[in-house]
């Protein structure tokens, strides 16, 4: 199956696209990788060029539909410039992370040339000990997390020497669209959008009780999904800006799955215990005392034979229990609560409306989009990484950090596992979090906590 294959994206994509008529909803994200070593130059661009033969989405622009009656389309960038999309720079000699991070800021701010491709990539030179980091920015429309990792399994090696016999992509870039092609994809999903009225209908008319019992129970759901949000904003992390700051964090995956275990809980259940531990330290510096505030996270409606690529995701939505002092007492509240908000049965209302918002006129849409995304001081995302060694031109990956997009929220904390370590990215709007440093503090004080429970279990193991 080839990556990225669909001639045009999904409603929720181009809800996601057209969403950055205002410069706050931007929604690229940025994934670093510390390398052990610094890639030969010449070898590191002969590998983007196999890359982007191999999955030609990597040269294939947006189309946008003049009307807007269909989503935008993928087709080939006939001036397609590697040289654009991968460049290389040195900090100082001796540079450690704040180096690496100040350079992804900014590029992880800088927004898109929307003629070209969506993605650029830095390889930044010069670090301690001979090593280098790699930065590659894409845009969400391209691909959820999910897809984040299937892309880089598809492009990274297994081993540091170079692979003689790559294989070769399958397909050729889409072609432009024309207008009729562009009026055919627009009436194309025509039925699709009806047919669920349509069969809601006909089980009215065979089933009507239960239908009707279904549907009331989804209006309900609904209501608690579009409503106000699940907990009072913080007035701490009010304010919004155009400015990001990142940070970084590093933990065990064992040790993070052990301290899950020991509340009764998982991995994604102690990863946001611990956020909101964080969460709690932050306030209670700044003398304020909240029991709940507003967490988003997504939720993965990905099958296995689903096509490769894109974003298969439902945003959710709870009260975190920030105001939870006990670590095992905030992973038990946690898991309750996330369990409840993904078996809604209204999850994936956005798919339902994402065909009438992707076309309404852009002013009215961001300001129902930042109403909405504003209200959320955290967005939290855990993605299963690769585990397994991974290579860029020669060098190993020793570290996978991610760094999603902040689309109006206050923070958003997106965790990968690789190779048995949980990297943490922070990415932090800076009027929200005017210092960086000491939110970074609270929030390894809030993992400190979590992962305090895991040394009584890793020690009865051990025994």
């Amino acid at each position: 199956m080839e990556w990225g294959a669909e001639p045009a994206m999904s409603d929720m994509e181009a809800l996601m696209w057209r969403s950055e008529a205002s410069p706050r909803l931007r929604s690229g994200g940025v994934i670093l990788d510390i390398l052990d070593a610094t890639p030969d130059w010449d070898r590191l661009v002969a590998a983007h060029e196999w890359a982007v033969d191999r999955v030609p989405r990597l040269r294939e622009r947006v189309i946008e539909d003049p009307l807007r009656l269909a989503p935008p389309a993928w087709a080939l960038a006939e001036d397609f410039d590697l040289a654009y999309h991968l460049r290389r720079m040195r900090v100082p000699n001796g540079s450690g992370m704040d180096a690496v991070l100040d350079t992804s800021q900014v590029l992880a701010m800088a927004p898109f040339d929307k003629a070209r491709p969506l993605w650029e990539a830095v390889l930044i030179e010069g670090l301690s000990g001979g090593r280098s980091a790699y930065a590659l920015k894409l845009h969400h429309s391209l691909l959820d997390g999910a897809a984040g990792i299937q892309l880089f399994d598809i492009l990274h090696s297994e081993k540091p020497e170079a692979t003689l016999e790559k294989p070769a992509g399958t397909r050729l870039p889409h072609p432009a669209p024309g207008a009729a092609r562009r009026l055919v994809r627009a009436l194309d999903g025509i039925p699709a959008r009806t047919g669920g009225a349509l069969a809601l209908t006909a089980n009215m008319l065979v089933r009507p009780e239960p239908t009707l019992r279904s549907g009331l129970r989804f209006a309900r759901s609904l209501g608690r999904l579009a409503g106000p949000p699940p907990a009072e904003p913080s007035p701490l992390m009010a304010r919004r800006s155009l400015a990001r700051r990142l940070g970084v964090i590093d933990v065990p995956l064992a040790h993070l799955r052990a301290a899950g275990r020991e509340a009764g809980g998982s991995v994604n259940d102690s990863f946001l215990a611990a956020l909101t531990g964080g969460l709690r330290i932050y306030h209670d510096h700044a003398g304020l005392t909240p029991d709940t505030l507003p967490i988003a996270f997504p939720v993965s409606l990905r099958r296995d034979d689903d096509p490769l690529g894109g974003n298969r995701f439902a945003g959710a939505r709870i009260a975190g229990p920030v105001g939870a002092a006990d670590p095992r007492d905030r992973i038990r509240m946690i898991r309750e609560r996330v369990l409840e908000a993904r078996d809604e049965p209204a999850l994936d209302f956005m798919a339902l409306l994402a065909p009438m918002l992707s076309r309404i006129p852009a002013p009215v849409l961001t300001r129902m989009t930042e109403r909405v995304t504003s209200s959320i001081d955290l967005q939290a995302s855990n993605i299963p990484g690769l585990a397994r060694p991974a290579y860029i031109a020669g060098a190993r990956i020793t570290h996978m950090y991610p760094f999603g997009p902040a689309p109006g929220s206050a923070v958003m904390v997106t965790m990968i596992s690789h190779d048995g370590t949980c990297c943490i990215g922070v990415t932090a709007d800076a009027a929200a979090i005017p210092d960086i440093d000491h939110f970074m503090e609270c929030l390894r004080a809030g993992f400190d906590e979590v992962l305090a429970l895991a040394g009584h279990e890793l020690g009865a193991v051990a025994a």
